[in-house]
């Protein structure tokens, strides 16, 4: 029974296939296949892309000592506020309409208080983003990402790195230039958490950490060019 039914399916699927190709004709549906083909391929692929930003970057610096405190404020801990520029590139893999992934390096501008604390923030990163089509030629997006970073900073007569991790996410939309290039922008909202031992070291010689925050937000805008 179970041989006989299966080639009662198999006859059935055959004879539907054949009266289609009799009803459209073989080059038609040749053609059908390979277009709906070409339109799953279109929505994958590889992609690079540019961006350019600008920030405004909160930062904590909160230190073990207090006779070397920064900016001499007296106190074992320390805050400053300032804009700064970015830039970075990407590549990445479309997997459908709506997913994305990257890896990318993104590089800061300077940011610095009123005494004489600066630094300035470079990022190796991973991504997701998740795209929706919320018109003909606009995709939402919706991201997170996170990484390594790396901060360079000085003070007074010192200069170090601080290393650590970071995250963040964004939102913003896409606009679709064609089908190999797109226009990307939004916002984004980062958080850097590291943790520095060599400053202190340096500064009064002894092995305490000191832990340096950054958090990030703002605006944001870039090219994608779609292999």
């Amino acid at each position: 029974m179970a041989k006989i039914f299966k080639t009662t399916c198999y006859n059935k699927v055959f004879s539907i296939f054949w009266r289609l190709i009799m009803e459209f004709g073989f080059k038609k549906l040749a053609c059908m296949v390979l277009l709906a083909s070409a339109a799953v391929a279109g929505e994958s692929g590889v992609f690079v892309g540019g961006e350019a930003g600008i920030y405004s970057s909160k930062n904590s610096y909160d230190s073990p000592w207090q006779d070397y405190s920064p900016a001499d404020s007296g106190v074992d801990s320390y805050s400053w506020s300032d804009r700064a520029g970015e830039f970075g590139f990407k590549i990445g893999y479309v997997f459908s309409k709506n997913h994305r992934g990257y890896a990318g390096y993104y590089k800061s501008g300077t940011v610095k208080d009123s005494a004489e604390w600066e630094a300035s923030l470079s990022k190796f990163l991973v991504g997701y983003d998740y795209t929706p089509e919320i018109a003909k030629t606009w995709r939402g997006v919706l991201g997170l990402y996170g990484g390594y970073a790396k901060v360079d900073m000085s003070v007074d007569d010192l200069s170090f790195s601080v290393n650590g991790t970071l995250f963040g996410g964004k939102l913003g939309v896409i606009y679709e230039l064609g089908e190999k290039s797109e226009i990307e922008m939004g916002i984004k909202v980062e958080r850097v958490g590291l943790k520095d031992k060599q400053f202190v070291e340096d500064a009064i010689g002894t092995s305490s950490i000191a832990n340096y925050t950054q958090t990030n937000r703002g605006i944001f805008i870039g090219y994608n060019y779609k292999f």
